[in-house]
């Protein structure tokens, strides 16, 4: 559990749309020579079908709702291009989870503009 300022908010993971933590060669994976050879290529990882099967066939109608309106509350702080790369990615896991999503945040961000505070300084 950290119990400092984790790193002052500075995004430590990879990848992410801002910037990449350092490379740090004294922390790189060892290496070891197996016969045969092993690799491990995350490219073809099938990232959906797992998530796509909770959300279809675990979930109840009421624990779907309830999943979307969480994910979109969480994704109403970032920003929209954020909100947009999310909601693909939930389109290709099943398109009622990511349109629900894509609802949801339209009316929390309109709701959000409308609720937001305006400070007017002079000249301005």
């Amino acid at each position: 559990m950290c119990m400092t300022d984790n790193q002052g908010g500075v995004l430590n993971y990879y990848p992410n749309s801002f910037s990449a933590p350092d490379c740090q060669p004294r922390f790189m994976e060892s290496k070891f020579r197996v016969c045969p050879d092993v690799g491990h290529n995350s490219s073809d990882d099938d990232n959906v079908t797992q998530v796509r099967t909770f959300f279809t066939a675990v979930l109840n109608e009421a624990e779907r709702e309830r999943l979307c309106q969480n994910m979109a509350g969480h994704l109403t702080g970032p920003q929209l291009f954020i909100q947009k790369r999310m909601v693909q990615r939930l389109m290709t896991v099943d398109q009622d989870y990511g349109s629900r999503v894509q609802a949801l945040l339209d009316k929390y961000n309109t709701e959000g503009k409308k609720n937001s505070v305006h400070i007017y300084t002079k000249g301005g």
